[in-house]
Formats: structure tokens, C-alpha cells, sequence
């Protein structure tokens, strides 16, 4: 028994290792939520800090390093876009990142020609119905956080005199 448990500290500080080397060597987003599974060799994360167009970009900066990358993305609350990305490293690592975003920070809107069904609407004339997840390719993704960029004004910092 003391020999599983040995193995399993030694697989979690082996994974932990991968991890921290990918986000020094890469200069990766850190995520905020962190889980590590030493039974799957699967780790899941999530970014909730920050503006809505970082938060996409960080999970696309993820996607970009990763093998076997799927990402797609949802509407299944109302005035809220989910993106998912599943991946493998090179060592062969199990990577899932997600974040969740409002409309209104990445340009968009709902739209309702059916009162039971609204539509998001998002930059460059891309829609999602309530309710449906779909994939969505690298560019399409980099393109509505470049339109979110340049459409919604940046937070003001105030600077002390």
C-alpha cells in the first residue's frame, strides 16, 4: 500500500513539473482553477480573472502549444459564450481549459427573433443559438477577440499624482 501512494506523489510532482515548465518555457497565461488527476494524467483548468477577450485569448495562447487541439464553444446560458479546449502535450499530458464570457464584453449581443430561442450575436456576423455548443476553428476565435479588443473600450486605471 505505502508503494501505490509513493507512486502516485511521484506521478503528481512528475505532472506538476510538466506543468510549470510549459508556463515558464512558453510564457503561458496562468490559469485561475487547477485540477490535476494522476489516474488520468489529466489536468483542467480555468480562467476567470480578468477582461472577457483575455480570458479567450489565454485558452487560445494554450491551444497553440497543444497536439490534437479541439476547441469549441457554446451559448447555453443567456447572454454567456463558453469556450472549451481539449488538447495533448508533447509528453503526452491530458490539457482541458475553459473560460466563460459575457456578451456585452466581447461586442456582442442577444438577439431575439424567437422569444423562445435568443441569439447571440457576435463579431464578424457570427451567431450562436440558446442552448447550442459547437466547434469553433482558431481563427474564428482569434477574430471576435480582436473585435472585442478594438470595439470595447479598455477598463480606465486611475494613476495617483
Amino acid at each position: 500500500m505505502p508503494a501505490n501512494g509513493f507512486n502516485q506523489t511521484r506521478s503528481l510532482d512528475r505532472m506538476l513539473r510538466q506543468l510549470r515548465s510549459l508556463l515558464r518555457s512558453h510564457r503561458l497565461p496562468r490559469p485561475d482553477r487547477l485540477v490535476l488527476s494522476t489516474v488520468s494524467r489529466s489536468v483542467t483548468m480555468q480562467f476567470i480573472t480578468g477582461t472577457g477577450p483575455d480570458r479567450l485569448a489565454a485558452v487560445l495562447l494554450w491551444a497553440h502549444l497543444l497536439q490534437g487541439v479541439t476547441l469549441a464553444w457554446g451559448h447555453t446560458n443567456p447572454g454567456q459564450l463558453t469556450v472549451a479546449l481539449t488538447g495533448r502535450t508533447s509528453s503526452g499530458l491530458s490539457i482541458s481549459a475553459g473560460a466563460e464570457v459575457e456578451l456585452t464584453e466581447l461586442a456582442g449581443h442577444l438577439h431575439a427573433d424567437r422569444p423562445d430561442l435568443p441569439t447571440a450575436h457576435l463579431a464578424n456576423g457570427l451567431y450562436l443559438p440558446l442552448g447550442v455548443v459547437e466547434p469553433v476553428s482558431y481563427e474564428e476565435l482569434a477574430a471576435v477577440i480582436h473585435a472585442a479588443r478594438t470595439t470595447v473600450p479598455l477598463p480606465r486605471v486611475e494613476v495617483a499624482a
